[in-house]
């Protein structure tokens, strides 16, 4: 259940930053016409996502790998 959750934050999270993004007509990226501007928004928030989800699977595979050691550790004392 909580991976849903998840899921469905970034995917609202793209959504808000896509809205937010058309209504400022993609303002950050000056000097570009507004097509370019625009891939260029999306590319960001794509690669802002990737980000996130990396951070966020190698935190858990962190915590399972700590885990796994103090069980071990316990076994063995």
């Amino acid at each position: 259940m909580k991976k849903y959750c998840i899921i469905w934050g970034v995917a609202i999270g793209v959504l808000i930053a896509l809205l937010v993004g058309a209504m400022l007509s993609f303002y950050p990226l000056i000097g570009m016409k507004v097509v370019y501007r625009e891939i260029a928004f999306c590319t960001f928030i794509i690669c802002m996502v990737i980000t996130n989800c990396t951070h966020i699977t190698i935190s858990h595979m962190k915590k399972q790998h700590y885990k796994k050691e103090m069980a071990a550790y316990k076994f063995f004392t």
